[in-house]
């Protein structure tokens, strides 16, 4: 089984995925860190994000300069698109891939991917798990998490769809917006109901 876990920044999406991972014995794909990877010096994100803006976001010693481009991608909607065409394609064949040889195996994988509904993936994953906190705690967990303003954080969340929806859209749901022991006992109760179909 193939289980999608998504939901806004901020949500604990990937405190949820670990956890999760763990009760299940299996691997997670964290689809942000595949994109990371894909942009180091030499792999072919880099390359083709320096074949389209040559110097623009690179220092004299080849590294990406990822704070200039993040912000040329929450100003510019362009370079937006440009490095979504670059890095989905890749990260969805290497999930794609991973899925295959899972699936082959009768066992599960969890991959993590936060603008899953919004890039329109949902339909790769036999199941689609959101978690879900309210905006202004999403919002609140980033700004003091990543040490950003909330005038940006704001903006992050503003390319998204609201935690509501993305909850409203998936399969199954974690309520991620209280205590981390009623998270947990979720979890248990997730586990539970994924292996009832007879998955293990």
């Amino acid at each position: 089984m193939i289980i999608a876990i998504t939901g806004a920044v901020g949500s604990g999406k990937s405190r949820v995925a670990a956890m999760l991972a763990s009760a299940l014995s299996c691997d997670c794909i964290d689809t942000d860190m595949v994109c990371r990877q894909l942009l180091m010096p030499e792999q072919s994100g880099w390359f083709e994000l320096k074949k389209q803006y040559a110097d623009r976001f690179f220092a004299d010693d080849g590294q990406l300069d990822r704070t200039m481009l993040r912000e040329a991608v929450f100003a510019d909607p362009t370079v937006r698109q440009d490095l979504e065409e670059i890095l989905h394609p890749r990260v969805r064949q290497l999930v794609a891939k991973a899925a295959e040889d899972v699936a082959a195996k009768g066992k599960y994988l969890l991959v993590e991917v936060p603008l899953l509904f919004e890039v329109g993936w949902q339909e790769d994953f036999d199941c689609v798990v959101a978690v879900y906190a309210p905006t202004s705690v999403c919002g609140a967990r980033t700004s003091q998490r990543d040490g950003v303003p909330h005038q940006q954080v704001e903006s992050i969340l503003s390319l998204q769809l609201s935690s509501e929806e993305k909850a409203k859209r998936a399969d199954l749901v974690v309520n991620n917006g209280g205590i981390w022991a009623a998270t947990v006992l979720q979890i248990s109760h997730l586990v539970r109901q994924l292996e009832s179909n007879g998955l293990e």
